[in-house]
Parts: structure tokens; sequence; C-alpha cells
């Protein structure tokens, strides 16, 4: 008894979530409706555990919502929408029916984000060009084709072990990102100078500054600084993303040293005058030829590490070339690593990843900064160094 009044007052609960958006945008069925078809879609399920008898039930709603659809739209694109919540509605009160309340929750609630951002998604759709329509093909084929098809187990390449599926995920990630941070740059439109280099560094915090500094005063140090803490706040985010992923355990262990890196760099952000600074946001053209190479440079960075893992001193310094080569690749080789590396050692190659990322990016600044280099990106680069260091003694 107890379980069905619960039952009913989410199926409810979820109709009328649905119900109410619809009912807001001007349409005919509303919250009653939608709130019933839920509560129907739990009932239907009640009634009989036979699969076939459900599918007859959803099948009448198909129905139901078809003839809805041309009859009050009269097959417009706008009225659409409503008819595909229809089934949708009573599906979910088939879920709910089955305890799988989170799932009915969570698919209740995103589909009415989706489609009270109508306007919004349109506007981003029409605005695609037809090279970012064709990337974001072959990014659906490469996540939802490709990486399912990957072997379960690890191959052998030149006598090492390395886990394909695992390689191909952060191939994906990486794809995933770059496509994310360039929308939001291109959408942005100028006004999101530092939100656009804390998204770009997610992909590749290097090629993102080496194109920011064409544009920023040689004299310019305030700007230089506050780019230099953003790019490597975004990396030390996507990295740290990456290990959560890959190896939550991981993740549980290295978070500590992570977090009074990014705590340091936030303080640093916010204690420098904006008034001093110009900020210039610049927009790295979304190419999904960069991820695939970067899948190459990834898997040879890889396989470098993991040969090196036996030898103590080796592996601290193929960690930090990889720190200098692509970070993304020594976090994730160390996440799926995590167990058969020692604790001491895996800190220390955390500190070493990251004195290679700082290095190689004061290596790209420095020649270009014609004033107060040390104050700028030396100081705060030793810092940065020191305590990702005294992370692995604490």
């Amino acid at each position: 008894m107890n379980d069905f009044i619960l039952q009913t007052f989410l199926s409810l609960a979820i109709g009328a979530v649905i119900g109410i958006e619809r009912e807001n945008t001007g349409k005919s069925l509303g919250l009653r409706s939608f709130s019933l078809i839920c509560f129907l879609g739990l009932l239907v399920s009640l009634l009989t555990d036979s699969i076939f008898l459900i599918l007859i039930g959803l099948s009448g709603v198909f129905v139901l919502s078809a003839i809805y659809y041309f009859r009050s739209g009269k097959g417009s694109r706008l009225s659409l929408s409503t008819a595909v919540m229809i089934p949708f509605t009573f599906t979910l009160g088939i879920l709910i029916s089955k305890d799988l309340f989170l799932e009915a929750g969570v698919a209740g609630i995103l589909a009415t984000f989706i489609l009270s951002q109508k306007v919004r998604i349109h506007s981003i759709i029409s605005g695609l060009t037809k090279k970012e329509l064709t990337h974001g093909l072959i990014f659906c084929i490469a996540a939802i084709v490709i990486y399912p098809l990957m072997p379960l187990l690890p191959i052998s390449i030149f006598g090492i072990p390395f886990d394909l599926k695992q390689a191909w995920l952060v191939v994906v990630l990486v794809m995933f990102l770059s496509f994310f941070s360039h929308l939001f740059i291109k959408y942005k439109k100028g006004k999101g100078a530092l939100y656009s280099t804390f998204l770009a560094s997610w992909v590749s915090s290097l090629i993102y500054l080496s194109l920011i500094m064409k544009k920023l005063d040689p004299k310019d140090s305030h700007s230089f600084k506050l780019y230099f803490l953003v790019s490597t706040l975004g990396m030390l985010v996507r990295n740290a993303a990456i290990v959560l992923i890959l190896s939550p355990a991981a993740f549980q262990i290295l978070i500590p040293l992570l977090l009074p890196l990014v705590a340091c760099i936030v303080w640093a952000m916010f204690s420098l005058d904006k008034g001093k600074m110009s900020l210039k946001p610049v927009d790295p053209e979304f190419s999904i030829w960069y991820a695939l190479k970067f899948s190459v440079f990834f898997t040879v960075v890889s396989l470098i590490i993991l040969s090196a893992l036996s030898f103590k001193t080796g592996i601290y310094l193929a960690f930090f070339g990889s720190g200098i080569l692509s970070s993304a690749s020594g976090f994730a080789i160390l996440s799926t690593q995590f167990s058969s590396i020692p604790l001491q050692t895996a800190l220390f190659a955390v500190a070493f990843i990251i004195l290679g990322d700082i290095v190689v990016i004061n290596i790209l600044l420095l020649p270009k900064l014609k004033q107060d280099r040390f104050k700028s990106i030396i100081l705060p680069s030793i810092v940065l160094v020191l305590l990702a260091f005294l992370g692995t003694v604490f």
C-alpha cells in the first residue's frame, strides 16, 4: 500500500512537471493531461506482468498521440514535441511501476529542460556550419559506434599491455571538450575571455596560449599572468576529471594534492587588478582531426610511460615528459595503472606531470613577455611546483 502511494505521488509529480512546461508554452495539453498520462502508465504496468500487454497499451498511446498531432497541429513542426511527450510520459509511468524512481525522475527533468530551451537550441543548431555538423557526426560515430566495439581486455603492443578501450575513452572526452569549448566561445561572441581560456585549456593549454599571445601586448604582464593561471587551472580540472572517470579510487587519493593547487590559483586570480588587463577571447577552431592526432600522440606517450613503469627513475622522467608533451596522457595512464604503482610513486608522478606542464608553458610565454617576467610567470610557477611536491609529503 505504501509503495503504491509513493508510486502514485511520483507519477503525478513527474507528469505535472512536464505538463506545466507544455501548458506554459500554450499547448492544449497541460498539467492535468500529462499527470494523468503518467499515472495511466503506472496503472497499466501494475495491472499486468505481461510485457506484451504493456506494449499493447503503449501502442495505443502512440496511436492517440498521432491523432493529436495531425488534428491539433495539422502536421506542423511545432506541435511534434507535445505529441512525442505523450508516449514518453506514459513510459515514465511504467518505469515508476518497476521502482526505477531515479531513472524516471532524471529522464523527466532532462526532457523538460530540453523542451524549455527550444528557442535557444534551434538558434544554436541553425548557426552551425557544415564543417561543425560533419565533425559533430564524426564525434557521434567515435563515441556511440566505435567505443562500444573496443576490446574489453588490454591488447599487447610491442609486448606492452595497453588498454585500448580506456585510451579511446580519453580520446572521446577530448573530442567532447574540444567541441563544447568551441561552441561556448562561439556563442559568447567575445564576452567570455576567461571562460573561453578555461574551457579551451581543457583541450590544450599550449595551443590556446599560443593563439592568445598573438593578440596580447608584450608589455601587458597582468594579462599574461591571468591567462597563465586560468590555463593552468583548466589543465588541472581537466586532468582531475579524467582521473575521476577512469579511476574513482585514484581520484580520492590524488584530490588532496590537487585541491591546494586549485585554491592557490583561484586566490591569485581574484587578487589581480582586472582594470589593468586587456582580455581578448580567441576561438581555437574546433577540428576533429586535432582529436584524432591527439589519439595517436596519446598512444605513443602512453606506451613510453608503460615501458618505464618498472624503472623508478625512468617512471619519473616518463611522467615529466608526459607533462611536457601531453599531461592528459600522463594522468590517464596513472589512473589505469594506479593499483600497480606504489602510492608515494604515484603522488610524485603527479608532481612531475605538473612540473613538466608548467615548464613548457614558461618556455612558451617568457620569450613573448617583455617585462615583469619573474613576478608574472616565474614566481607563480615556482609556488605551484613547490605546492605539488609538498603535497607528496603531507
